[in-house]
C-alpha cells in the first residue's frame, strides 16, 4: 500500500530537481529499428526549424539538461552544430547531450559536436550495426582523451539477453572505462506490442522530471506517446512555469494520460522510486 503524502513529496521532489528535456530536432529517422514503433508514426516526418529553435532556446530555463532525442535522429538535422552553439552561449549553464542511434557518427561529425560544445554523446544500441559503431567511436575518442563524454545505452528484451549482450560487451570493449547502461525494452505506450498496467502505483516519476518537445515546437504529455494524440500545448502558448504549475495538478497516485494504463516503461516506476 501506498503512503499518499509520501508519494506527493516524492512528485515534488522530482519537479525541484533539474529539469530534463527531451527534443525532438528531427523527426525524421534513418533507420528500422525492432525496437521503435516508427510503423505507427503519422506525424509530419520534419526538421525543427530555427525559428522554433529560437522561440524553444528563450523558453528554456537557465539550469537544465538538453536531450537532442525524440521519435527522429537528431544528427539528421543539420543545424544541431549551431543549436549546441546557440545553447552554449545564450544559457551555458544548461548541460546537452544528443542520443543517436549513431549511423550519422563519423570523426568528423564527433569532432563538430564537441567543438560546438555538447556534453556527452548518448549512443543506443539494439543490433550488430550499433556495436560496430560504439567501437568506432569509442576509438576516435580514446585517440582525443575524450571517451569520458560517451554514454552507451545497451537495449535488452529479457534476462537471457540480457545476461547475452552483457558477455557481448565484455567482449567488444574490454577494457573501456565509459558508462554502459543496459534498459530494457519497453512497448512505448502500447505501441510497439499490447500490456494491461496492473500495478498499485498509477502515477509516472518521468513526467515530473522529463519533458518532450517535438519538432514542431508541441509539449507533449508522454515521450512514449509517438504521434501526439495527448500534447499539452505548444511552446508559443505555454510558459515553463505555467507548465511546472499543470503539472503539480497530478500530485497524487493518479493516472496521468490514457497511456498509462498501457506502458510497460519501468521507468515509470524506477524514477519515482530513486527520490
Amino acid at each position: 500500500m501506498f503512503d499518499l503524502q509520501e508519494i506527493k513529496a516524492k512528485q515534488q521532489n522530482l519537479l525541484q530537481r533539474k529539469h530534463i528535456f527531451d527534443i525532438e530536432i528531427s523527426s525524421r529517422c534513418n533507420k528500422i529499428c525492432s525496437v521503435c514503433p516508427r510503423h505507427t508514426f503519422t506525424r509530419k516526418q520534419t526538421i525543427m526549424s530555427t525559428q522554433i529553435f529560437n522561440t524553444l532556446l528563450q523558453w528554456l530555463p537557465a539550469e537544465c539538461h538538453v536531450m537532442f532525442a525524440g521519435f527522429g535522429e537528431p544528427l539528421l538535422n543539420n543545424e544541431i552544430f549551431a543549436y549546441i552553439r546557440k545553447i552554449k552561449s545564450i544559457k551555458p549553464q544548461i548541460s546537452i547531450s544528443v542520443y543517436t542511434n549513431g549511423k550519422q557518427l563519423n570523426n568528423n561529425t564527433i569532432k563538430k559536436l564537441l567543438d560546438s560544445g555538447l556534453d556527452w554523446i548518448q549512443l543506443s544500441i539494439s543490433d550488430e550495426e550499433g556495436f560496430v559503431i560504439a567501437q568506432r567511436t569509442l576509438e576516435f575518442l580514446s585517440s582525443t582523451n575524450q571517451s569520458d563524454i560517451l554514454r552507451i545505452n545497451v537495449l535488452y528484451r529479457d534476462d537471457d539477453d540480457f545476461c547475452h549482450l552483457q558477455e557481448k560487451v565484455s567482449r567488444f570493449f574490454p577494457n573501456a572505462k565509459i558508462l554502459f547502461h543496459f534498459k530494457k525494452i519497453h512497448n512505448r505506450g502500447g505501441a510497439l506490442y499490447d500490456y494491461d498496467y496492473r500495478e498499485e502505483l498509477k502515477t509516472c516519476g518521468t513526467f515530473f522530471m522529463d519533458t518532450f518537445i517535438d519538432a514542431e515546437g508541441n509539449i507533449q504529455i508522454c515521450s512514449n506517446d509517438i504521434n501526439g494524440i495527448n500534447k499539452i500545448a505548444n511552446i508559443q502558448e505555454m510558459s515553463f512555469a505555467e507548465l511546472i504549475e499543470m503539472k503539480k495538478k497530478f500530485l497524487g497516485n493518479t493516472q496521468i494520460s490514457p497511456l498509462c494504463k498501457k506502458c510497460s516503461d519501468e521507468y515509470r516506476v524506477l524514477h519515482f522510486n530513486e527520490v
